[in-house]
């Protein structure tokens, strides 16, 4: 039923220049508030834009603020009534609200006092001998605020003992000791971590996310809001250097069965089985005093939550699963070799590859969530040097890695009367009106919109499970006491599990992460395993089981009893793990060399597929489901049509074109005979018409104003005006042609920097944003007008403001840097490139 629903409102919005998915299926965006500096006019105006264009949520995040201003105080009288109207606004325009509970990050704030902020453990130690008076004051090397938790003693005998008694009020500890031994001194320290890019009224100290009641005690101040957000969110765990917390010591004891600090020595050490012990209760407590009990105060509220996992020191899959909605993160670009895809110079590699995106959506698909969600496209280029095609691919990768529903990073809050750039956050892609590209966005929003709709009314159907082994990566690293899972660095740091991840997928199938709870809760059913979300998988793949807990190889024995299928993995990959399942594999994965993912719906089958690398495939595909019928959609167009289908020795095949960039949606039937119009495969003819002359150019938006009409195709920078080579606009080509058949033909641009809104005959056909840069169009016989609109970076724009030292960077605290978190100007940028580059030709 959600498919055909939503196959429906498919239907409905090809028709369509403004979207008309509804706002649970578009995309959102995270808001900057800087300062929180907001009015009503431009918060009212910020949302309507936003409506417009097709975002369907924001998420409010408060920042530092603007020099010279003094911003709105968080959660004041004040503040609320922003944050009401906020509300109001987006009730109005059917706009979801969610809230940062917090300002810049992690959580904290003036409210922590030192009782609840992050804290760390230090240790003292001092040799004592036999007979020999010990006298010694216990001041934490004279730290004020510490925490003497215990002494303890450990002798000669083997006799431990706990001797925090025997210290006196003002620190004085004193023995004679009966034999040799070492004394231990346990101090609990506050980190002192601030709040990082606090706005006005958010600064203080980090939130201890270890206690419960100070958990509660923070989110205590939201509960004064008229108006809950949709999500509350948390970003990636950064509380640096927190290693302990009050209640860690009673908590090992009744998790583990024994005291830690008997064995405070073999801690200190790095012993391999209490370093491993320690950190498991530890990511429980995290789990149960904030991951749990923050998400069960928002339901009490009428809200949910949102949680970036990552950087824990947890298991991730469990953090991630118990929350509303998993959310990942990209970081940085991928290199992707499509044709005419602008290679940027100034690049930062994307630690969000698919292998880590994984952690989230497995965490939704084991326990049955819907939404997995990507703070998405965090540094994809430096500012004001991204196009949206450099977008496409990286979102078609988040939607492969079962990603279905993007948060963009972000949109910064800027008066309307700001002169630009505006306001700037300066880790954002800017998804916001003053970015040259927002007139463009409609089209590749509603791209967005069309496959998280496709994928959010699907279920998941991946072949295997592969186990987490946390316990072999913990006993492999125990040089500190915690360890963390931050995105940046994590495939370094999981080289034998990344390895089986990345081989199992490339090999043709699809899998998802589980961890020892979840096996736990997983059964043996029909020769399947099924997870408590009701997924069901082929096998769980194990691999570096030599440090598997006990507990968790009675789970994998039991499901092996109910029929389900157990590998245990050794070595590096090896094609031999996979020779069972060869009838699995899909071949557009293994053979093809795209990157796809495979789900359930009601009748059949639902695939994404997209051919991110630098050669296209036509031919048939072979599918590793059966189909009676199918259904190809391009979600870039809207167009579908039924696809040639048959059965080659067992296995339906699909009839299947893909060029560089290209992706489309599959519907498969598996009993069904669907009907309608046949997908039109494009069939080339013969006919080729290079539009090399003729060609004018004029510009109907420009800063600086460029007048006047140029004989020109290619970059505008070229143009001998001055004004050309530092101008931000849009520039309209147009050329006259004179066909002698009437029919539809492919237009295709060559090279666009950065997008395109075409027109034939004063008709808009659409706006091409992404390689494979072409267009269908229809002409007549005789002379058919052509018009492209181009709209270029900002780049050379904000190039000249540096070099003309215009004082346009304004911000409190970290007052812009580079994506390598350097101050710089962009003065020395080169000019970058801009217009209808071609070659233009049509094809028939």
């Amino acid at each position: 039923m959600r498919l055909l629903i939503f196959l429906s409102l498919l239907l409905s919005s090809c028709t369509s220049v403004l979207p008309t998915l509804p706002s649970e299926v578009q995309p959102r965006v995270r808001w900057w508030w800087m300062g929180s500096d907001v009015d009503s006019t431009g918060l009212e105006y910020h949302l309507k834009e936003f409506k417009r264009v097709g975002l369907g949520g924001v998420e409010i995040t408060p920042i530092y603020g603007v020099q010279g201003r003094d911003g709105i105080s968080y959660l004041s009288e004040r503040w609320k009534g922003m944050y009401d109207y906020t509300h109001e606004w987006a009730e109005r325009l059917g706009i979801q609200v969610d809230m940062n509970a917090g300002t810049g990050w992690p959580y904290g704030g003036p409210e922590v006092t030192l009782k609840d902020a992050a804290c760390k453990v230090m240790f003292q130690r001092f040799v004592v001998r036999k007979g020999e008076d010990f006298v010694e004051k216990f001041d934490a090397q004279g730290n004020k605020d510490a925490v003497l938790e215990c002494v303890m003693g450990y002798f000669s005998d083997g006799k431990v003992e706990d001797l925090t008694e025997k210290v006196g009020q003002r620190g004085i500890f004193s023995i004679l000791p009966e034999k040799d031994g070492e004394l231990v001194a346990l101090y609990r320290v506050p980190t002192y971590q601030l709040v990082k890019r606090a706005a006005p009224g958010g600064e203080g100290y980090v939130l201890n996310p270890f206690e419960k009641e100070s958990v509660l005690r923070y989110l205590s101040k939201f509960e004064h809001l008229d108006k809950q957000p949709y999500y509350y969110f948390n970003d990636s765990y950064e509380v640096y250097g927190a290693d302990w917390t009050p209640g860690l010591r009673r908590a090992f004891l009744e998790k583990k069965g024994y005291k830690l600090e008997d064995h405070l020595r073999e801690f200190i050490s790095g012993d391999r089985n209490i370093i491993t012990d320690y950190r498991e209760v530890m990511g429980e407590l995290l789990l149960e005093n904030f991951t749990q009990t923050w998400t069960e105060w928002a339901h009490k509220r009428g809200a949910k939550t949102r949680n970036q996992a990552h950087g824990s020191p947890a298991n991730l899959i469990d953090q991630y699963a118990a929350v509303d909605v998993p959310e990942a993160e990209t970081f940085g670009i991928t290199d992707f070799e499509l044709p005419y895809l602008r290679r940027d110079s100034v690049r930062k590699k994307n630690d969000g590859d698919p292998t880590v995106l994984k952690f989230a959506s497995s965490a939704a698909h084991l326990t049955g969530k819907k939404i997995t969600s990507a703070e998405t496209f965090t540094w994809l280029t430096e500012h004001f040097r991204t196009s949206l095609s450099q977008c496409k691919p990286e979102i078609d990768q988040l939607f492969c890695a079962g990603i279905n529903q993007v948060y963009f990073h972000g949109s910064t809050y800027s008066p309307p009367s700001e002169e630009w750039p505006g306001w700037k956050f300066y880790a954002s892609v800017d998804m916001s009106p003053t970015n040259n590209l927002w007139e463009h966005m409609p089209a590749f929003f509603r791209y967005v919109s069309r496959v998280q709709g496709a994928l959010q009314a699907s279920d998941p159907d991946n072949d295997f499970l592969l186990y987490f082994p946390i316990h072999a990566i913990w006993a492999q690293d125990t040089s500190r006491f915690l360890s963390t899972f931050p995105i940046h660095g994590m495939r370094e740091r999981l080289p034998v599990f990344g390895a089986w991840a990345e081989y199992i997928s490339s090999s043709g199938f699809d899998l998802d992460y589980i961890s020892d709870y979840y096996l736990s809760l997983s059964v043996g059913k029909d020769g399947r395993i099924q997870v408590p979300g009701g997924a069901r998988y082929q096998a769980v793949f194990v691999p570096d089981s030599h440090f598997l807990p006990i507990q968790t190889l009675e789970h994998l024995n039991r499901i092996k009893d109910e029929g389900g299928k157990v590998i245990y993995l050794s070595g590096k990959p090896s094609a031999q793990v996979l020779e069972e399942f060869s009838t699995l594999k899909e071949a557009f994965k293994s053979d093809w060399g795209g990157q796809m993912i495979r789900k359930r719906h009601d009748k059949g089958h639902l695939y994404f597929m997209s051919m991110l690398r630098k050669e296209g495939k036509e031919g048939w595909l072979p599918l590793s489901v059966q189909a009676k019928s199918a259904l190809i959609y391009d979600p870039l167009t809207g167009k579908m049509g039924k696809a040639k289908l048959r059965k080659n020795q067992g296995k339906t095949e699909v009839y299947m074109q893909f060029e560089p960039g290209q992706s489309y949606l599959l519907y498969t039937y598996e009993n069904k005979e669907i009907k309608g119009a046949l997908w039109q495969y494009w069939k080339p003819q013969g006919y080729v018409k290079n539009i090399e002359d003729g060609w004018e150019l004029a510009f109907s938006e420009s800063s600086p104003q460029v007048p006047g009409t140029f004989q020109h195709l290619g970059s505008w920078t070229d143009l001998p005006v001055e004004h050309a080579k530092k101008n931000m606009g849009a520039g309209v080509y147009r050329v006259k042609m004179d066909m002698e058949k009437m029919g539809r033909y492919r237009l295709e641009l060559g090279e666009v920097r950065e997008s395109a809104r075409v027109k034939v005959n004063g008709q808009e056909v659409g706006i091409v944003f992404s390689a494979p840069y072409h267009i269908e169009v229809q002409l007549n016989k005789g002379i058919n007008e052509l018009e492209v609109e181009v709209r270029n970076l900002p780049a050379n724009r904000i190039r000249d403001l540096d070099q003309n030292q215009v004082p346009w960077r304004k911000f409190k605290e970290i007052n812009f840097v580079d994506l390598n978190y350097r101050k710089s100007t962009y003065a020395h940028w080169p000019i970058e490139k801009s217009g209808l580059i071609g070659p233009v030709r049509l094809v028939r």
